[in-house]
């Protein structure tokens, strides 16, 4: 009966140990498969606001071409009251969201776009403002990936001391932009920022 009631303890222990061992591979798995899934959703974050500048690139420079000049574009968006250009023809065929413009959905984009003549992109054009387009609070890791899939050379995430944007583009440009020195030599990435915390994505639509 002894040996009998030793061995049962002996299995119940090993069973417990068995258990654990299950129980840790299991933990680590699904660890590993969350932080794939992290990573996952921080490129398709990333891809999808490198395409949306894009968009809104092409779009800006359809119009441009179509005869709109830099002072009559408009990003304002339905209902047309929060971002309005003084200067935009009334029938809106320079309204980069309006089907007689640009043709671009704003229900389809990300909300929190913004777009300002207020900033230089360093090296890329004169010194007069560019106009941009403009993502704040995106997180470091889809900021660093944003330059990645880029390509732009910022291997190592920028910082920036300053106001990158101030007032929304309404049809002028500042005479004194912020040169914004994460800009320099490129058209499109992303940068910390102490001011649009915590990141701040940038593309140039108009190089001046």
């Amino acid at each position: 009966m002894k040996s009998e009631n030793g061995s049962a303890i002996i299995y119940v222990f090993i069973g417990v140990a068995l258990f654990a061992v299950l129980m840790f591979i299991f933990s680590r798995g699904g660890n590993q498969n969350t932080s794939s899934m992290t990573g996952q959703n921080n490129s398709i974050s990333a891809s999808a606001l490198i395409e949306e500048g894009r968009l809104l690139e092409t779009a800006t420079q359809k119009l441009m071409a179509s005869g709109c000049s830099e002072s009559e574009l408009s990003f304002d968006i339905p209902p047309y009251t929060a971002d309005p250009n003084p200067t935009a023809p009334a029938d809106k065929h320079c309204h980069i969201f309006h089907t007689n413009g640009g043709k671009l959905n704003a229900t389809a984009f990300n909300q929190n776009w913004k777009f300002s003549s207020n900033a230089l992109f360093p090296n890329i054009g004169t010194v007069a403002g560019e106009l941009a387009a403009y993502v704040d609070g995106i997180d470091a890791t889809t900021c660093q990936t944003i330059n990645k899939t880029l390509n732009n050379g910022l291997t190592t995430l920028p910082s920036f001391v300053g106001t990158i944007y101030t007032a929304l583009f309404d049809g002028t440009f500042t005479g004194t932009p912020v040169s914004l020195t994460p800009a320099t030599d490129i058209t499109a990435g992303c940068t910390s920022s102490d001011t649009h915390t915590p990141s701040t994505f940038f593309k140039a639509l108009i190089i001046r």
